[in-house]
């Protein structure tokens, strides 16, 4: 009996930890990621990390399908906060093109 590809949620934070989680993830039939908010956070802040991520990725035919925007009262859309709202709208176009660079595609 062969089981149906996986699809996970997975926090890659860490250049470290990724290859290992990555190689891990693909022994294990997982053949697509949603990325976690923490992950776009951090690769949205460097963009060394998006290429690392990428490449441990694209070495196991591991595509990434989904991403979860970074949330919390400082970054949700609503920001309610004095200035809040431009700091949210920052975050979430800066999630919007960190997430493209990693080749989540809209549907």
């Amino acid at each position: 009996m062969s089981l149906p590809p996986l699809s996970i949620n997975l926090s890659l934070p860490d250049k470290s930890a990724m290859t290992v989680c990555t190689s891990l993830a693909a022994a294990l039939g997982v053949k697509r990621i949603s990325i976690d908010s923490v992950t776009l956070k951090k690769a949205g802040e460097d963009p060394e990390l998006v290429s690392s991520i990428v490449k441990a990725a694209d070495q196991h035919k591991i595509t990434f399908f989904d991403a979860h925007a970074p949330h919390g009262l400082g970054d949700s859309l609503g920001n309610p906060l004095p200035g809040g709202l431009e700091h949210s709208n920052e975050v979430m176009l800066q999630s919007l093109h960190t997430a493209a660079d990693m080749g989540v595609k809209g549907l």
